[in-house]
């Protein structure tokens, strides 16, 4: 089964959190976007279509922090997938705008994989 190019956008403000991110996800075969806060992630979501799936810390500075984005790409997106992240507190599905996803500062890259593989493609490896 042949599976189409996966396009992550990474949206986080510490650039070294983002990079290591944006090399591990590459490693594992998808395309990455990094923008630097949310207000950054939404000119990539209006400019570059086939975006599949955004992962977001939740802390950012400025207006739009994690959960503002991942409820302005369910509401305007509604066929991409948001993953939040955050090491402050545990959050709950309920915690959480539409089908947006959630994975605890620290974890394991393949535990994100894994996720990204299952909102994209239903499984994973």
């Amino acid at each position: 089964m042949h599976e189409q190019r996966v396009v992550v956008l990474i949206v986080d403000d510490e650039i070294m959190v983002r990079m290591a991110l944006s090399t591990e996800l590459q490693d594992a075969g998808f395309t990455t976007i990094e923008a630097m806060n949310g207000a950054d992630a939404l000119k990539h979501l209006n400019e570059d279509k086939d975006i599949d799936v955004v992962v977001s810390d939740i802390r950012m500075p400025g207006a739009i922090d994690g959960f503002a984005l991942s409820r302005a790409v369910v509401r305007t997106w509604p066929d991409k997938k948001v993953v939040l992240m955050s090491g402050d507190r545990p959050l709950r599905p309920a915690d959480l705008p539409g089908a947006v996803r959630y994975i605890a500062k620290p974890y394991e890259i393949r535990q994100l994989v894994a996720l990204i593989r299952t909102l994209v493609y239903g499984y994973s490896d």
